[in-house]
């Protein structure tokens, strides 16, 4: 139960922190803070490794069960699987006073192995990302990388929100 708990905890922090660190660049006015802010390509990159004392597979069908991820990750508000390896995600940003959508793609899938996944044309946020379990003798190393582009209509998501204020 620690290894969910904790694994929540960063896949939460990558995920919300990402959108939360686009509105913060959206609002600031110094040239020297933007400067400071702006990843490389206008896009953020991160990744996170953590131990898991379970299975690769086991692990696996964990984060595979979209639908259930809301009760794990407190930004999500629902994930609906479509077809065809799509699926539509509903996840809250500043402090829920926004929600944002996306749809998106799973374009490798290995069996206890690998997810990795892309958001379509049109969604609000313009994401790619991939979570690879390895196993190690303790359990699972849990790779995560999430690279939030430029692109999608978070921002105007975020300055509708902030207006409200």
């Amino acid at each position: 139960m620690a290894d969910i708990r904790a694994a929540r905890r960063i896949l939460y922090g990558v995920s919300g922190g990402a959108l939360a660190f686009l509105a913060v660049r959206r609002f600031v006015k110094s040239d020297m803070a933007k400067k400071l802010l702006a990843p490389a390509e206008n896009s953020i990159c991160l990744e996170r490794s953590m131990l898991i004392m379970a299975p690769p597979a086991e692990v696996y069908r964990a984060w595979r069960d979209f639908e259930r991820l809301p009760q794990i990750l407190r930004h999500l508000v629902e994930v609906t699987e479509t077809a065809d390896g799509r699926s539509h995600w509903k996840a809250k940003v500043l402090a829920g006073a926004a929600v944002v959508e996306w749809n998106s793609q799973i374009v490798d899938d290995q069996e206890g192995e690998l997810i990795q996944w892309r958001s379509l044309p049109g969604s609000d946020v313009e994401v790619e990302g991939r979570i690879t379990f390895e196993p190690v003798q303790d359990g699972t190393m849990m790779h995560v990388e999430i690279d939030y582009g430029p692109g999608g209509k978070a921002l105007a998501v975020f300055n509708k929100a902030s207006s409200r204020k």
